[in-house]
């Protein structure tokens, strides 16, 4: 299970993505003050980074889930290993 404040913190990191993409059109289209466009360029590279960062969470989580379901694939097969060994030893014990 993902805890939430992984799946809030993505959450926020898409909305940052949305945001940056609309201050660069919003930058791209209008003559903006140096200053203006300087902050806005500044805004842009925390929003960047902070994608970064979340798509370094999203790959992270996925090798997580990727390990947890082989984790569990590997167990699975065991139990049925286990069981299908008990349901020989039961039947060889009844033979006797």
């Amino acid at each position: 299970m993902v805890p939430q404040d992984k799946v809030e913190q993505l959450r926020q990191s898409i909305q940052a993505q949305k945001e940056a993409e609309a201050l660069r059109q919003e930058a791209q289209g209008s003559g903006l003050s140096p200053g203006l466009a300087d902050q806005y360029q500044k805004k842009i590279a925390d929003l960047e980074q902070s994608l970064e960062q979340t798509e370094a969470l999203i790959e992270e989580l996925r090798s997580k889930a990727a390990q947890s379901h082989d984790d569990f694939l590997r167990k699975h097969a065991e139990l049925e290993n286990f069981r299908k060994r008990v349901e020989r030893e039961k039947a060889f014990m009844l033979e006797r």
